[in-house]
C-alpha cells in the first residue's frame, strides 16, 4: 500500500505576520479558555485535501500550477467561534472575488484528482485557538489588510512536539492573462 500524506492548500503569512498575530491572540484570549495555535502554524486554509496518495499529490500540484489570479488584499476584520470543533478564529467578513475564484478552482480540480471536497460555504479564517468552548469577549481591534500574492501546498506532520506544517510547494499569483 502506498504512503499517504495529509495535505492542504493555504495562504501562508510571513514569519513576522505569524509572530504578530500570535502575540495578538495571546493578549486577547483569556487565560484558561483554550489552547493557542503556535504562531508558526497560523495560516488561512483554502482547501483541505486530507490524506492523499502520491498520484493525487501530483494531480494537486498540476492543478495548482493552472490557478490564475491577481494579488489581492484580504481584510482580517472580525473574530468568530465554531462551537462543535471548539475553534476561535480571526477572519474576513467580506471575501474578494479573486479569493472565491481560487477556492472554487481548487475545489473543482481537487474533485477531479479524487479528493473529497468540503462543499460548505467558504469562510476564510486563521484558527487562533482550539478547545475554546465559548466565544471570548473581544475588544475592538483595527482590521489588518494582508496583501496575498500566492498560495502554498502544505503538509500537516504530527510529531511528539505536536502538529507542524511544512511547505511543499508555493505558487505566486501571476494574473489572469
Amino acid at each position: 500500500m502506498s504512503k499517504t500524506r495529509r495535505l492542504f492548500f493555504a495562504f501562508w503569512p510571513s514569519e513576522a505576520q505569524q509572530a504578530s498575530w500570535g502575540k495578538m491572540a495571546e493578549k486577547l484570549l483569556p487565560s484558561g479558555m483554550g489552547r493557542l495555535v503556535r504562531p508558526e502554524n497560523l495560516h488561512v486554509t483554502l482547501l483541505f485535501a486530507g490524506n492523499v496518495s502520491q498520484d493525487q499529490t501530483q494531480c494537486l500540484e498540476q492543478l495548482a500550477a493552472t490557478i490564475r489570479a491577481e494579488p489581492f488584499t484580504l481584510r482580517l476584520d472580525h473574530f468568530g467561534h465554531w462551537r462543535r470543533p471548539q475553534v476561535w478564529w480571526w477572519g474576513a467578513s467580506a471575501h474578494p472575488q479573486s479569493l472565491l475564484d481560487v477556492v472554487q478552482s481548487l475545489r473543482d480540480g481537487a474533485s477531479r484528482c479524487g479528493v473529497v471536497v468540503d462543499q460548505r460555504p467558504y469562510q476564510s479564517h486563521l484558527t487562533l485557538a482550539r478547545k475554546v468552548k465559548q466565544m471570548p469577549e473581544q475588544p475592538v481591534i483595527e482590521a489588518v489588510e494582508w496583501l496575498v500574492e500566492g498560495f502554498a501546498l502544505m503538509e500537516s506532520v504530527t510529531s511528539s512536539e505536536g502538529v507542524h506544517y511544512k511547505i511543499q510547494k508555493r505558487w505566486p499569483f501571476k494574473g489572469k492573462g
